[in-house]
């Protein structure tokens, strides 16, 4: 049993979970000019909208409930079929935040 979980593709993903954490921080640390855009974008948002299907939409619903403990802009989880369709109410202010586990959201 434990041969198998350390030969699995999960205990390899799992593994490189320290190197992928450190390449996001050193992201943040010296941002690309597109990902500085993005983050003054996300700053200056009255609501970020994050928006993503299937497992994504869990990371939409952490940052939702994360953001009642925080001051900052509220945030709203908003599952990508509903923005698609047209049937979300954009505000003044919103910035949208998709989350894709697969980068390939097609909504």
């Amino acid at each position: 049993m434990v041969n198998g979980l350390l030969d699995s593709q999960l205990w390899r993903e799992t593994a490189q979970l320290p190197a992928v954490v450190d390449r996001v921080v050193a992201g943040f640390a010296a941002p690309s000019a597109e990902l500085a855009r993005a983050l003054d974008a996300l700053r200056g948002a009255r609501r970020i909208v994050v928006t993503g299907n299937g497992a994504a939409a869990y990371a939409g619903l952490a940052m939702e409930s994360a953001s009642r403990l925080l001051d900052g802009p509220l945030v709203a989880c908003v599952p990508a079929g509903i923005i698609a369709a047209g049937d979300f109410a954009w505000r003044d202010g919103d910035v949208p935040l998709v989350v894709s586990a697969s980068g390939e959201l097609r909504d």
